[in-house]
């Protein structure tokens, strides 16, 4: 997910699960099995452009956040009127 939505390449290296590299694409391109020793070794590009969520996403986390607080304050508030009846 996080290959797509800043369109980088991301190199994944864990100790006990799977290691991978990942295409801006998404696409899994090079991997290891679970609790596998290897070393897997390929190529990774460095991207220098910027995607839309990267530039926007303190607007996406606002717009989030706020739809979050106004759900719950409408939880609360149907919840409130329906014990004051």
């Amino acid at each position: 997910l996080r290959a797509v939505e800043q369109n980088r390449y991301v190199i994944r290296s864990t100790n006990t699960g799977i290691s991978a590299f990942i295409a801006p694409d998404g696409v899994v391109y090079n991997s290891t099995s679970l609790f596998e020793d290897a070393v897997i070794l390929d190529k990774a590009g460095l991207i220098d452009v910027r995607t839309l969520y990267y530039e926007l996403y303190w607007v996406v986390n606002f717009v989030l956040i706020f739809g979050v607080v106004s759900a719950l304050f409408i939880h609360y508030i149907k919840r409130k009127r329906r014990f004051v009846k």
